[in-house]
């Protein structure tokens, strides 16, 4: 699947080529969310969702300058909105979700990973809130370049850049402390 296609659709107003691609594109989302995330179905639906009809905004308001890193904005996006879901304390499994914890091959799979998101949830929690808006900004486009980021914040271009790298450090320490404890 080219996304690249979706891009030069929503550009073009092709909304038949819109509609075929997005039905192409739900698939291959949903196996993301399901097989990587462990996203209950409803969940992943609702992020897959968000993510198509934010997208196409950023496309037609030309906030996407890049559509070969439209698949990898799309991922992207899917696993922050689950990531946010996640937050919500109310979200709970669905039966069709038992065969995770069936799966002695996946289940340790599925604890690493849900342990490193919880791990990087609660990292971010120690950033103040200017920065964990600053970080979540780049998580949900890891496409900008960082005169796009400093424009939006307001900032300098070597401000954007050490800000950045000074924040991931941060949570990277975190997160190494946090697993070796």
């Amino acid at each position: 699947m080219d996304f690249e296609e979706l891009y030069r659709a929503v550009k073009s107003d092709n909304q038949q080529e819109i509609d075929e691609l997005i039905n192409k594109i739900i698939p291959i989302l949903m196996s993301y969310l399901r097989t990587t995330m462990r996203a209950p179905v409803e969940d992943a639906k609702d992020c897959i969702q968000d993510t198509l009809l934010h997208t196409i905004i950023k496309i037609r308001t030309d906030k996407i300058q890049k559509p070969s890193k439209l698949y990898y904005y799309m991922l992207t996006a899917c696993r922050n909105l689950y990531l946010r879901m996640c937050d919500n304390p109310n979200i709970s499994l669905e039966d069709s979700d038992i065969e995770y914890a069936i799966h002695p091959a996946s289940q340790l799979e599925a604890l690493l990973d849900t342990e490193k998101q919880d791990i990087l949830r609660e990292c971010k929690k120690i950033l103040s809130k200017r920065n964990q808006e600053y970080i979540e900004y780049w998580f949900e486009n890891p496409d900008s370049e960082a005169i796009e980021v400093a424009e939006y914040f307001k900032i300098s271009l070597s401000n954007a850049w050490t800000r950045k790298h000074r924040i991931i450090k941060k949570l990277n320490k975190c997160i190494r402390i946090k697993q070796n404890r």
